[in-house]
């Protein structure tokens, strides 16, 4: 039985993920949902809150604190203006997923993909004393209501695929012709199709675009080219694809801090292999529809004022969707002497981890991006489940060493 079992752990999706309620019920962290079915005595209990799976890093922290404490989401007033949309989302009033949650009853928090910097911005937000309730009287947060941020491939230093997608690598703006846009648009569109004619597939799938003027179950497809088309979303940066970019995380780096009596750790994902000063894919690795992308990120070459040849080639190993060298822990707008974070060895024990400080666990030469949540091998299933039991291990020593 794990330590301090009452505590739950949270677990945040990435770059169009969903939460517990969304997907029909079928859950984003399978292998997790697995081993809680059969191993429910010796774990604690696990939270799974959706947040927008396409709104930026900041818009998604500020729902998943109004989901985890309950209340209106309030982007905030400056904010949302020098954006351009709303400045109050969903009301999560009488729904909260842990509303005793207080710098006493910390949470430690899993996140995938997207998931990290969302995390690390809310721990920021919850520093700063951010949050405040409708009747505009503060919470009074801190940073201690972060116990851990574990991350499982994450997005700390941005991804080369945003530029591949046609985000400009020099400047971070996202050209309106570009492919990812115009994949995400073709998205968008079918969604609305489909809204059109089955409303209630937000019930399946939801957008939670609410802050943009899209409503939940509303969802047109005149509505959505409109969005698309308009200045306050795409020229505004206030959104996932810009959040994503080595341009975009430089910048938040250098505000996103880590805090000395914070746990963090972080596990890569990596499913290329190392083919001259190029990375390729290994099939049985990657999934088919990651192969296209992992071969991309481990061979395009971006222009030097970008960023370094010299320093492309430490970006090529990825695993389809995330650089590898970005999923350490925050490098890019730090110092090059900065002790932001270090390898931890095999042998390494619990009581030699420090707080503060990132701790890179596992480096995984057979996992692509979806390998760990939605799309687990079937040949490999027990595999993930170890490793997200390993994960839980992780976190009941850190709890032990609390009390």
């Amino acid at each position: 039985m794990m330590t301090n079992s009452s505590d739950p752990v949270v677990f945040c999706h990435g770059l169009f993920g969903w939460g517990a309620d969304k997907f029909g019920g079928f859950p984003y962290f399978l292998s997790v949902q697995h081993l809680l079915r059969k191993h429910a005595d010796r774990l604690p209990p696990c939270i799974f809150p959706s947040t927008g799976p396409i709104s930026s890093i900041h818009d998604q922290a500020c729902e998943l604190f109004y989901q985890l404490i309950g209340g209106r989401v309030n982007y905030g007033y400056d904010h949302a203006r020098k954006f351009g949309h709303a400045q109050y989302g969903r009301d999560y009033t009488g729904k909260a997923l842990y509303p005793q949650w207080d710098a006493e009853h910390p949470l430690d928090f899993v996140c995938h993909s997207m998931g990290a910097p969302v995390v690390r911005m809310l721990q920021h937000l919850l520093e700063s004393g951010f949050f405040s309730r409708e009747d505009t009287t503060d919470y009074a947060t801190d940073h201690r209501y972060v116990r851990s941020i574990t991350t499982i491939s994450g997005v700390h230093n941005g991804s080369t695929l945003t530029w591949i997608l046609g985000v400009d690598p020099v400047t971070g703006r996202i050209n309106k012709e570009s492919p990812g846009l115009r994949i995400l648009v073709g998205i968008l569109e079918r969604y609305a199709r489909l809204q059109a004619k089955l409303p209630g597939v937000s019930r399946f799938y939801d957008l939670m675009l609410d802050q943009w003027g899209i409503a939940p179950g509303k969802v047109e497809r005149e509505q959505m080219n409109r969005l698309l088309e308009d200045t306050a979303y795409i020229d505004s940066l206030d959104n996932a694809l810009y959040d994503l970019t080595p341009n975009a995380m430089e910048n938040l780096n250098r505000q996103l801090i880590e805090y000395p009596d914070t746990w963090y750790f972080s596990y890569v994902t990596c499913s290329t292999i190392p083919f001259g000063r190029k990375a390729l894919p290994v099939p049985y690795w990657t999934h088919f529809f990651l192969i296209p992308t992992a071969f991309a990120m481990g061979t395009r070459v971006f222009p030097e004022e970008a960023m370094p040849l010299r320093v492309q080639r430490l970006w090529r190993a990825n695993d389809g969707m995330c650089n590898a060298w970005s999923q350490d822990y925050p490098k890019l707008g730090r110092d090059a002497s900065s002790r932001a974070g270090r390898r931890s060895r095999k042998e390494r024990k619990a009581q030699h981890w420090e707080t503060g400080l990132w701790h890179v666990q596992h480096r995984s030469r057979k996992f692509d991006h979806g390998e760990v949540a939605m799309f687990p091998h079937f040949l490999r299933r027990r595999t993930v489940r170890r490793y997200f039991m390993g994960i839980f291990k992780v976190i009941d020593m850190i709890r032990s060493r609390g009390d």
